[in-house]
């Protein structure tokens, strides 16, 4: 299901109910104003999600432990470009990091480097290197 209309969160509770949607898939600001609607909406309707996911831009773990103590489901992470889609995700059956963007998916190899191409350890901010397998 495609909703076209401008972004409402009580238009997504609705639709939700409705629906019986169990997939969803949004922006951080879509997340973000459904948390900002206020935890009287989250009372109301019934939100049957098995899984919540987000791209597009940062997800502040804030917003996700809103929707699992509301819903029952984090809101999961992922990162991809629009040329090749999905790279990274926060598989459904791992344990999820607040505030991280998961794991690559199969095919690809992901790695930080700063900008002389070194590779960084863990928990260093630089440049996201992504290179398909050939398989």
């Amino acid at each position: 299901m495609i909703y076209g209309g401008r972004f409402d969160a009580q238009a997504w509770y609705e639709i939700m109910d409705k629906y019986e949607v169990t997939n969803f898939a949004a922006a951080p600001t879509a997340y973000r104003m459904i948390m900002a609607a206020g935890d009287e909406l989250s009372k109301r309707y019934r939100i049957k999600a098995r899984r919540f996911t987000s791209a597009g831009e940062y997800l502040n773990p804030e917003v996700s432990e809103w929707f699992k103590k509301h819903f029952g489901v984090s809101v999961s992470d992922q990162y991809g470009l629009t040329e090749v889609a999905m790279i990274l995700d926060n598989y459904p059956f791992m344990p999820e990091k607040p505030g991280s963007m998961g794991r690559p998916l199969p095919g690809f190899e992901v790695k930080i480097m700063d900008e002389e191409g070194n590779e960084l350890p863990p928990g260093e901010s630089g440049i996201i290197m992504v290179k398909k397998n050939p398989f």
